[in-house]
């Protein structure tokens, strides 16, 4: 029955179409938090060279300073290798991604750590929590990615935190359940 055949072929490319759609919109989103992710990084970049250039800044701020770019310039290498890694699951969606033990308190300590002069230039106080400086909190997961939203949520955070106000970030355990 060729009506039957010509009904089951529309559905079938419906379908494709469906599916090439959602993998388009998927890769779009993918490639706005990439850029987000890169907006963010090189913000604090510039804001520390701009605080560096300026000449009231000090010979041993100069070496702070240095040393918070090249936090950020971390980062953005990192920010960097998960888009190469991204492009590669959505070129090649059957990849498996390898989950590896990160230390949640060092993404925290790290995340603060390049951020505070941007923070300080907009007048907050970005500090990580005691706890999380000394626990160890591990997971399994992929650093990049958790590194990529925790900076999201800290931008955001010290963007719309009123001058003068303050951020504490901080990593506690889940209870186990029972």
């Amino acid at each position: 029955d060729v009506l039957q055949q010509e009904r089951d072929q529309t559905i079938k490319a419906q379908v494709a179409v469906k599916t090439a759609k959602a993998a388009e919109a998927a890769a779009f989103a993918a490639i706005a938090m990439v850029a987000h992710e890169l907006r963010n990084t090189c913000q604090g970049v510039l804001m520390t060279a701009t605080i560096m250039m300026s000449p009231r800044t000090a010979e041993r701020e100069l070496r702070l300073l240095a040393a918070t770019c090249h936090t950020q310039l971390e980062h953005l290498r990192r920010a960097l290798n998960g888009a190469i890694e991204l492009s590669a699951l959505v070129s090649e969606p059957d990849k498996v991604v390898e989950l590896e033990p990160i230390s949640v308190s060092n993404v925290v300590f790290d995340a603060v750590s390049g951020m505070s002069d941007y923070a300080a230039s907009t007048g907050v106080s970005l500090t990580a929590s005691s706890e999380s400086q000394v626990s160890s909190h591990f997971a399994h997961s992929h650093e990049a990615s958790i590194s990529s939203g925790l900076n999201n949520i800290i931008a955001n955070a010290i963007r719309y935190t009123p001058k003068g106000g303050s951020i504490t970030v901080g990593v506690e355990a889940d209870s186990p359940a029972g």
